[in-house]
């Protein structure tokens, strides 16, 4: 190849040899993108994520196994006398005794950021006074690794799940969703059997390819690195935000002792709801903030009168709204559904932040109450229940 054919903004590091090689134009994808969106400034930097495999070989190549799952816990102490492994057409559960190879994205001098799985390459700079202006240490580079290890020998239980042909198609945390929640009894199956140390310390948990010799091919997917540079640059007025802080700490003073616990209660769920990538677990932690805010015990009627005087319209069908959303609660917590849709999950959503708001600020703004209003007339849309 000749020098027009590598594309010199991006190349891969020989970890041992530190050797730098150039990338091919026809295998980057997105390079383009993403240099054009750092002229821009975003109110959150967008999102980028590392995408490969690891493990295939010849006789395992990648796109010819079956979409799966796996998992390994190191037991604490709990020495097996011989190798087992018991099989079923998709899965199979081995207690073995050896080396465990693990891989993962990494993102170099990322720090994770407010979720799990998610990194920020931070922005680092001083303010300077008189006059105000920020002046940054400026580095834009992109570090991602496809990193992959070996442990030592160890005692280790190792689960391999083949994955539905429903969900074959969803993104990764679609897939691991959907994983963890079909071998959650299993797993709690051998913790009721064996106790807590059989299930020690999770080493890894992938998603990836299963064969048929129950080989696997692990897929680096899921993380995501963002570069904070991307974001726009946002002064907050001094003594304004003194002000708000302030108002926050009175507004908390002035509460009862059973509005703060149930504040507690409310904010503990929203944070829950806010790091969970399992849209189901999602939905439910929403909706336990509304029931912590609002809820006595099962009549959802509060919710419904509180709902309808936020909107401010009676025309807003807000009764039929709620009872859907706590209809669509009921059958995913006794398990009679399984899955939600974007709009479900959005809706219950504005709800519980507009609720929250109302109570730990004592506004509701404009944008979270068309935020509100829209979530109704989505939730008490006939196509909502589908």
């Amino acid at each position: 190849m000749n020098g027009d054919q590598f594309d010199p903004r991006a190349y891969i590091t020989n970890k041992l040899t530190g050797e730098r090689r150039l990338i091919p134009r026809e295998d980057m994808t997105g390079a383009d993108e993403f240099l054009e969106a750092m002229q821009s400034r975003f109110e959150l930097p967008p999102e980028v994520r590392f995408q490969g495999w690891q493990e295939s070989d010849d006789e395992h190549s990648v796109g010819n196994g079956r979409p799966g799952y796996r998992v390994i816990y190191k037991t604490l102490r709990t020495v097996p006398t011989g190798p087992v492994a018991v099989e079923s057409p998709n899965c199979r559960v081995s207690l073995m005794n050896g080396t465990v190879s693990w891989g993962e994205p990494r993102f170099g001098r990322a720090l994770p950021w407010r979720r799990p799985n998610r990194y920020l390459i931070p922005d680092w700079g001083r303010v300077y006074y008189n006059p105000l202006r920020y002046v940054r240490s400026e580095d834009n580079t992109v570090h991602m690794e496809a990193h992959q290890e070996t442990s030592a020998p160890m005692n280790y239980v190792e689960i391999l799940y083949v994955l539905n042909d429903d969900v074959a198609s969803k993104d990764h945390y679609g897939k691991l969703s959907a994983a963890q929640a079909a071998v959650a009894p299993l797993l709690a199956s051998l913790d009721l059997t064996f106790g807590a140390r059989l299930l020690g310390v999770r080493i890894t948990e992938e998603i990836g390819e299963v064969f048929d010799d129950w080989h696997w091919n692990r897929r680096l997917d899921g993380p995501t690195v963002a570069l904070e540079a991307q974001a726009d640059l946002a002064f907050i007025d001094a003594q304004a935000g003194l002000g708000q802080i302030r108002a926050i700490f009175e507004a908390n003073a002035g509460r009862s002792l059973e509005h703060r616990s149930r504040l507690r209660i409310a904010s503990q769920w929203y944070w829950r709801a806010d790091a969970e990538t399992d849209p189901v677990q999602k939905f439910i932690a929403f909706w336990l903030v509304i029931e912590a805010l609002e809820m006595d015990g099962p009549n959802i009627a509060p919710v419904k009168q509180v709902v309808q005087s936020l909107t401010g319209d009676d025309s807003v069908p807000v009764a039929a709204a709620i009872g859907r959303l706590h209809g669509l609660r009921s059958r995913l917590v006794h398990g009679k559904q399984d899955a939600v849709s974007s709009a479900q999950l959005g809706a219950v959503e504005a709800v519980s932040l507009a609720l929250l708001e109302r109570h730990l600020l004592g506004v509701l703004t404009d944008d979270r109450k068309s935020a509100l209003r829209q979530a109704v007339q989505d939730a008490s849309s006939a196509i909502f229940s589908g």
